[in-house]
């Protein structure tokens, strides 16, 4: 169910590596079932910190949505993930895989933790100058689920 056909699978990182895994489907991508011992394993082999499959929108909303797996951060997946997303952002411009550049920006909505009921929208924004990625800016909302606000 990775889908090669447009895209590589891809270990990107703006400031950890993240494997960036193409699905071919929403069905797909929201029925995978995570196991942490295999995303250790694997995100070992190719020094990463986590997986984050990927598969393009066909809401209007949304530009591609998104899951986060970590490596082994003492849970399962990530409902909202800023680094994922900037890694997500950059690869599909490097790919070619987002085309609408405005003023050399790139802006992409990111849909993640839709599949885990806690769904976010990251917007990544891939500045690019003369084809070369200059500068990643990402924002979002967030909700603190209730008992967990840390305590400053």
């Amino acid at each position: 169910d990775i889908s090669l056909s447009e895209a590589p699978l891809e270990n990107v990182s703006v400031s950890r590596f993240k494997i960036i895994v193409p699905i071919s489907s929403l069905k797909i991508l929201n029925s995978i079932k995570p196991s942490s011992n295999l995303i250790k394993e694997v995100c070992e082999t190719l020094n990463s910190t986590g997986l984050y499959p990927f598969v393009k929108s066909l809401d209007s909303e949304i530009d591609f949505y998104a899951r986060q797996f970590p490596k082994d951060s003492g849970y399962v997946e990530d409902p909202a993930t800023g680094l994922a997303a900037g890694a997500l952002g950059c690869y599909l411009v490097k790919n070619k895989l987002f085309k609408k550049i405005c003023d050399g920006i790139a802006e992409i909505k990111i849909g993640q933790g839709q599949a885990m009921g806690r769904p976010s929208i990251i917007l990544a924004s891939i500045k690019v100058v003369e084809d070369t990625i200059s500068k990643i800016s990402i924002k979002g909302t967030a909700e603190f689920l209730k008992g967990t606000v840390p305590k400053i």
